[in-house]
């Protein structure tokens, strides 16, 4: 047998190997769903991205077993991975301002895994072990069975006979909801594109994902996709006018025409109800809310933040009453982010993190630009132009939403930087000819440990995740041992304290404890509990009782006007302060807290405090007889909706009679 050929068998052999892996990797990712924890995607596709890049890094490894790693110095001159380095950097580095370091500590081994997962795919197409045609393959299977998923939860939503413009929620696909579905289908569109130029049989598997893709993002009303859409539309459009050429025009043309019937087709077919909460303003005002508190908090934090995944127990510190919201403002919905990934980084990290991250974005773009100015091939063009219609669409979602926080919309973003990274590489970068050969000691070390944290850490959630569901389920069956028992289960100091909704655990079980009568291991599970999350209502409403309960009377009225100070309106705080004012004989403090109730309050404090407030304020103020405390009760909320001062009512009511 020739030599050469022998060679040329084995190297296709190798990127065979590398092709079937992504494809197997991509095929299988929709269906990483773990029903038995509160958040059925996060957690299980972090682990299933950390065991991919174990598998590639032990393939990389068994192929150069024995052997050094040969490589030129323009594999280290391209400046995004290093980019990407110092980010990991500085997240890591905020973990000292932290107030939950377990959150810092889960956001930075997310982080990790990610880079590596781009480094890897960079390394393997720099190394020509693995090809953009495979990739573009493995996605567009990707994009296909999420569009299944899709499409059949449709159907059982029409078999039930509910609507589909009610029921628009459940169509997710195998995603934590239909906003992070449309944003996986925006990314999957330059694979899409790209698909085109590919065999008969990819090109047609791609014209028929773009009309789906195009149809189903205005199907599903999600605001930000839909303008990115639009962004990625006009940008496309853009470049097509300035940099087709012969070669590419008519391929470029069918594209483009492609996306403008996909788009007039779904303005005429969707029914125009569905696009009714596209006109939603509660949704707005409450991310501009957000942005205000967030703004505040990057202010006060400005160099280093408040740490990696920290924003959730310090947005609350800004103030709950500007939002529309009668939940927000009591704290019964809680915000992990902000719904915009670049104030997210610059609370989190600083302003050094916010201009490194914004500048992963602008060097890609700078890229794609040098790139389009040299192609020639049209397939490369397209690719090229789509990955930077793509980006400019990306950056409005991430203003608008939290695509950061989701591994497999940060996979396809990472894997479409990769492919131009790779692009510029050949293009710019590959002259240098200098070599150097370093062992694959170092670099698996790397790899073999990054995982093995993450994997490590995810154990820990995952188990904590687990025992939460459980700890909810107790709780609503008013089982209080167990109800501790789970959560000392789920609890673990260096990686799981807080639930999903950004609430310590120590919470949970000072509030069993608080039920069991319990009030010394309440008030010590309360007070560890404030000390991770010292902005949160309920924290602060709970621990300041128990020190009220327990005697500490000026520690408790601090509290509860430090959670006032938070949330106006917040009613058991100001009904627990209006009873420390009561009890201390503060009478006209007491009536000014209960006075702030709204009249229509079912709290059954607020109806066995109000006559019993109302008679000691007015003792010495009116000269009248005793009064049945519901005719007094009726006089009060007759004075309340005249808007006449409680006690001039009064007097005129009884000087009259």
């Amino acid at each position: 047998m020739n030599p050469r050929n022998l060679q040329n068998d084995t190297k296709k052999n190798q990127l065979r190997i590398f092709e079937v892996l992504y494809l197997l990797f991509f095929g299988l990712l929709a269906f990483v769903y773990s029903p038995e924890i509160i958040d059925p995607v996060l957690l299980p596709r972090q682990i299933y991205l950390s065991f991919f890049v174990l598998i590639i890094g032990i393939v990389i490894c068994t192929k150069h077993y024995k052997k050094s790693i040969e490589k030129d110095v323009s594999f280290f001159k391209l400046t995004l991975p290093w980019i990407l380095l110092v980010i990991f950097v500085i997240y890591s580095g905020s973990a000292i301002k932290s107030l939950v370091i377990s959150e810092s500590i889960y956001v930075i081994s997310k982080l990790l895994i990610e880079i590596l997962f781009f480094s890897l795919t960079y390394f393997l197409l720099i190394k020509k072990e693995l090809s953009i045609e495979s990739i573009v393959k493995s996605i567009l299977i990707f994009c296909s069975i999420s569009v299944l998923i899709a499409f059949y939860q449709i159907i059982i939503i029409l078999i039930h006979g509910n609507g589909l413009i009610n029921n628009l929620n459940e169509i997710k696909s195998s995603f934590a909801n239909k906003n992070l579905f449309s944003f996986i289908l925006f990314l999957t569109i330059p694979f899409a594109l790209t698909g085109i130029s590919q065999s008969k049989a990819v090109k047609y598997v791609s014209y028929t994902l773009l009309g789906i893709i195009v149809l189903t993002l205005f199907l599903v009303r999600t605001r930000s996709s839909v303008i990115a859409l639009l962004v990625f539309i006009t940008t496309y459009a853009i470049l097509h006018i300035l940099y087709a050429s012969k070669k590419i025009k008519a391929t470029k043309q069918v594209a483009v025409i492609v996306f403008l019937i996909g788009l007039i087709l779904s303005v005429f077919v969707v029914n125009k109800q569905y696009y009714a909460g596209l006109k939603n303003s509660n949704t707005v005002k409450t991310r501009v809310c957000l942005w205000e508190n967030s703004i505040k908090m990057a202010q006060d934090n400005l160099w280093l933040g408040v740490g990696a995944g920290n924003w959730q127990f310090n947005y609350s510190k800004y103030g709950l009453d500007k939002f529309p919201s009668e939940e927000i403002k009591n704290s019964i919905t809680t915000f992990q982010r902000p719904h915009n990934d670049f104030l997210w980084v610059l609370c989190e990290t600083g302003i050094l993190g916010l201009i490194t991250y914004i500048s992963v974005f602008f060097i890609s773009i700078f890229y794609c630009f040098k790139l389009l100015n040299r192609q020639n091939k049209k397939q490369d063009k397209i690719m090229i132009s789509s990955i930077l219609s793509c980006i400019f669409g990306y950056l409005f979602i991430a203003f608008a939403d939290f695509p950061m926080e989701r591994i497999e919309h940060q996979i396809l973003l990472l894997t479409l930087l990769a492919i131009v990274s790779y692009y510029y590489h050949n293009q710019f970068l590959k002259n240098d000819t200098t070599t150097y050969k370093f062992s694959i000691i170092f670099p698996a070390t790397i790899i073999f440990m990054s995982v093995a944290i993450s994997i490590f850490i995810c154990f820990f959630r995952y188990k904590g995740e687990l025992n939460t569901r459980k700890m909810y389920e107790f709780h609503q069956m008013n089982s209080w041992p167990r109800m501790i028992k789970s959560a000392n289960v789920a609890l673990n100091p260096a990686f799981y304290t807080v639930d999903p909704t950004s609430i310590p655990m120590d919470w949970y079980k000072g509030v069993a404890f608080f039920a069991m009568k319990d009030t010394i291991n309440a008030q010590i599970s309360f007070q560890q509990a404030y000390e991770l999350s010292p902005y949160n209502i309920h924290v602060i409403n709970n621990l300041a009782t128990c020190y009220e309960i327990r005697g500490y009377h000026n520690e408790a009225e601090m509290l509860y006007k430090k959670a006032l100070g938070i949330s106006e309106n917040f009613e058991e705080s100001r009904l627990n302060l209006c009873a420390i004012y009561f009890n201390s004989e503060r009478f006209d403090n007491a009536f000014k807290m209960i006075d702030k109730c709204d009249i229509s309050s079912t709290d059954t404090k607020y109806r066995t405090f109000l006559p019993i407030v109302l008679k000691a304020y007015l003792n010495n103020k009116v000269d009248i007889a005793l009064i049945e405390d519901g005719e007094i009760i009726e006089i009060y909320f007759a004075s309340k909706k005249n808007n006449l001062n409680f006690v001039e009512y009064i007097k005129f009511k009884y000087e009259k009679q």
